[in-house]
Formats: structure tokens, sequence, C-alpha cells
């Protein structure tokens, strides 16, 4: 009589083992196909991220040939307008030449002028008279860009009287 005592209650026992089993191995099963689920979304977002990412450094690549062009074509404005300025206020038969330079993230500008075809010396050619007629125009383009750039935002500048000291 003992023996069908305790094979009922260990048949219990085992049932609820099984049972408690059974419902670990479903909440497991769950867990993996939602880790399955998320590991797909993120290998998505991330194919989707790298696509994104070789569009942006082609990107940054036309952005820095654009920015070059801009700044060889505005340079080419402000030589010739120079070159306008200088033989009308000097009747002289100058150019101003302006050569941009490249490197890295930086731009810079070599500035001469030219007389007859000569180059000439910027600061004594003309006992200074050139290259104070110069030195106007840089500051002028200096505050166009400085106001131009500030926080941001474009600054529309009226050229005929020039950029207003805000101070």
């Amino acid at each position: 009589m003992q023996e069908t005592l305790v094979a009922p209650i260990e048949k219990e026992v085992v049932s609820a083992d099984s049972v408690a089993l059974r419902r670990r191995l479903d909440q497991l099963a769950f867990a993996r196909a939602e880790a399955l689920r998320e590991f797909d979304a993120n290998t998505k977002e991330l194919e989707k991220l790298a696509r994104y990412l070789q569009t942006a450094e082609k990107v940054s690549v036309s952005l820095e040939k654009l920015n070059q062009d801009l700044f060889s074509t505005l340079l080419g404005t402000v030589q010739e307008k120079i070159t306008i300025a200088l033989q009308e206020i000097l009747e002289q038969p100058i150019t101003f030449h302006a050569q941009a330079g490249f490197s890295g993230n930086s731009e810079s500008v070599e500035f001469w002028v030219e007389r007859n075809g000569k180059p000439e010396d910027l600061l004594n050619g003309q006992g200074g008279s050139v290259a104070n007629i110069v030195s106007l125009f840089e500051q002028y383009a200096d505050k166009i860009i400085e106001l131009q750039w500030q926080n941001g935002k474009v600054i529309a500048v009226d050229t005929t009287s020039g950029p207003s000291n805000p101070d």
C-alpha cells in the first residue's frame, strides 16, 4: 500500500516539473525568436547606415570640390574688380592677381600685381598707393566673409556702401 501512495506523488512531482520545464522552454523559445527578430532588425539598420555613410562620403567630397570651385570663382571676381579699381583710380595699366591654394580644410591666397605683364612689388610699387587700395579691398572682403558666416547665416551686404560696423 505504501508503494501505491508513493508512486502517484512522484508522478505529480514529475508532472509538475515537466510543466514548469515546458513553461521555461516556451519562454526561452519566445526569447530566442525575439532576439532573432531584433538581430535581423539591427542588421537591416546597419546595412542602411552603411549605405548612408557611403553616400555621406561622396557628398562630403562633392561639397569640398564645390567649395573649392566657389572659392576660385569668387577669387576670380575679386581679382577682376580690384584690377578695374586700380586702373580707374591710378589710371595706370596695373593688373591685380590672386591665386588660391588649398591645403586640407584651409584655403590660402597669394596676391601680386603686374604692370605691363611684369610682376611688381605690391608694397612698394606705387609708393604704397596700390597696397592701400588692395588693403581696403582685403578688409572689405574679410568683413563680408565674417558677416556671411556669422552664426551660420548668410547675411546680405549692400555693396554700394560696404558693410557697416555693428559696434
